[in-house]
């Protein structure tokens, strides 16, 4: 019997990110008395793998021992994968009767394991994180955020390239830096700042957004979202306007409105004097003297119904849509306009005071408030 061993030296052939693995076929020759010579080949169940000898033919004197070297080659499995395929030398006489290990067997087998694993990419063990991860603005176009890249459970430095997205494509990311180095085991940070058009007045919107760590082909991902709100001024501003107007009215019905044919207050032109002044036969309009002369002037006075339309603009601030605001301020304004023209018509001359330019002013005034939430 041919008395002859082979065997793979490591039988387990273990490489990671490499298609290549190296072993050695060892020939044990020591129990026979003469020398051998072996064909070496080598075969796998997948036929995948290939197999390089050198030498491909190994001499073994008598008594002795040799070996061949080997190399293995394989493709090597997906980021993150391990693979591991059987693998059979097989060792054959040359130029004599082919042995075998056994009794009148005239070839020799030696098996072993190739074992490939592949790297998962630096980028894998990295984690984003938003802070915060809502993002509010109010009455802007621009938010602000810090991005937290996480690369601790990581054993290699990770470069990263910082872009964002969002559904809609309408926000703007600016990134501070754009490239970021974390290192293995630590963390790095980068401000993120994003503008989108602001809603219409008085509106909320929320648009989702992502943010994407790059590192060639692979990247990790942290989702957010962007609320911003718009101020809708437009009741303040029909309140001050609305408000202001009416003081200025009251305060111009307290002060002089004429300087010809006198130096009257709004108050003090009561129906009595404005028509002596403008020669108004009160007669035709169904009015007796004597009963305005039994009335305070305040009461029959042209200020009088100053603050009452004054009153009315006023209570329309309670409305939605200004109706009685403009009524109220309109219709002081054409009365005053009026009580002036009267004197321009029928009186012998008029110097107009700051007390009527002043309720003029207001009546503008609180009719602009009016006009501010009007559809």
């Amino acid at each position: 019997p041919l008395a002859l061993s082979v065997w793979l030296e490591p039988s387990l052939i273990r490489v990671r990110d490499s298609p290549i693995g190296y072993t050695r076929v060892v020939a044990d020759n020591r129990g026979n008395p003469r020398p051998l010579r072996l064909s070496l080949a080598g075969s796998d169940a997948e036929r995948i793998v290939s197999f390089a000898f050198n030498p491909v033919t190994l001499d073994v004197a008598a008594g002795e021992m040799n070996a061949a070297y080997l190399t293995v080659q394989a493709p090597p499995p997906g980021e993150g994968l391990e693979t591991s395929r059987a693998i059979t030398v097989l060792a054959s006489t040359v130029s004599i009767p082919t042995v075998s290990a056994g009794p009148g067997s005239r070839k020799v087998e030696a098996t072993g394991t190739f074992v490939q694993a592949s790297s998962a990419p630096a980028i894998s063990a990295l984690s984003l994180r938003l802070e915060p991860a809502v993002v509010r603005s109010r009455d802007s176009a621009d938010g602000v955020l810090e991005m937290v890249a996480d690369n601790r459970d990581g054993t290699a430095q990770v470069r990263a390239h910082l872009e964002g997205s969002d559904p809609e494509g309408v926000v703007d990311f600016v990134f501070e830096p754009q490239l970021l180095d974390i290192p293995p085991g630590g963390w790095a940070l980068a401000r993120v700042r994003l503008r989108a058009p602001r809603p219409e007045r008085g509106q909320q919107v929320t648009r989702g957004f992502t943010v994407t760590a790059s590192e060639e082909r692979r990247n990790v991902a942290a989702t957010g979202s962007y609320v911003q709100n718009s101020s809708d001024r437009r009741p303040l501003i029909r309140m001050v306007l609305t408000v202001l107007g009416t003081l200025m009215m009251v305060a111009g019905v307290f002060l002089p409105w004429t300087t010809r044919p006198g130096e009257f207050t709004g108050i003090q032109w009561s129906l009595l004097r404005f028509a002596e002044f403008t020669k108004l036969d009160l007669a035709q309009l169904n009015i007796r003297k004597e009963v305005l002369e039994g009335i305070d002037a305040a009461f029959q006075s042209a200020g009088l119904v100053v603050l009452v339309l004054a009153a009315v603009t006023l209570f329309g601030l309670t409305g939605t849509k200004g109706r009685l605001i403009r009524a109220g301020s309109a219709l002081v304004f054409v009365f005053l306009v009026a009580f002036l023209l009267a004197f321009m018509v029928r009186a012998d001359s008029l110097g107009v005071a700051f007390g009527a330019v002043l309720v003029g002013l207001g009546a503008v005034s609180a009719f602009a408030g009016g006009l501010v939430l009007r559809r």
